[in-house]
């Protein structure tokens, strides 16, 4: 196996456990996996997620009616100053 990540946590296992990595994939999960990686790492209970995707988004543009945060302000600040 070319990657051991010992004593880790995964969400919905029951204690810390060993994950296999081959080739770039997860090839095991379990309690204890007997064979040596070439690489190992010991987690120490850290918690192992699943890959996770960024969906970062601007809303500014759609909550501004497509004018930019500069813009924005300068018509607030307009819109106040006019009406005092």
């Amino acid at each position: 196996m070319d990657l051991i990540l010992r004593n880790a946590n995964i969400h919905k296992y029951d204690g810390q456990v060993d994950i296999g990595i081959e080739n770039g994939k997860f090839k095991e999960i379990k309690k204890e996996i007997s064979e040596k990686g070439e690489e190992e790492i010991d987690l120490k209970g850290k918690l192992v997620t699943p890959p996770l995707v960024e969906i970062h988004v601007h809303m500014d543009a759609v909550l501004t009616s497509w004018r930019t945060k500069i813009q924005y302000d300068r018509d607030t600040f307009r819109r106040h100053r006019d009406m005092g």
